[in-house]
């Protein structure tokens, strides 16, 4: 968000909103995209377990598809 607030205008709403979405999306999706998935990721770890990308992808796949179908969904008259 930091590098590419100076990219997109304060005032633009509409492409605020869509890197907003985009990037929760990713961050649904892909364990290395979210300083909260590595933070999750680090104290599963300490505790004595691992979190692979197998397993994150398992959870973030579907929840990036449903999301996605929601969005089309309410977008749809």
């Amino acid at each position: 968000m930091l590098l590419i607030q100076s990219l997109i205008p304060k005032t633009d709403t509409e492409a605020w909103l869509f890197f907003t979405a985009v990037s929760t999306l990713a961050e649904n999706l892909i364990l290395l995209s979210s300083a909260a998935n590595l933070m999750v990721t680090e104290v599963t770890g300490k505790a004595g377990d691992t979190l692979t990308f197998k397993q994150h992808l398992q959870f973030g796949l579907p929840l990036t598809f449903l999301t996605l179908d929601l969005i089309r969904t309410e977008a749809l008259p």
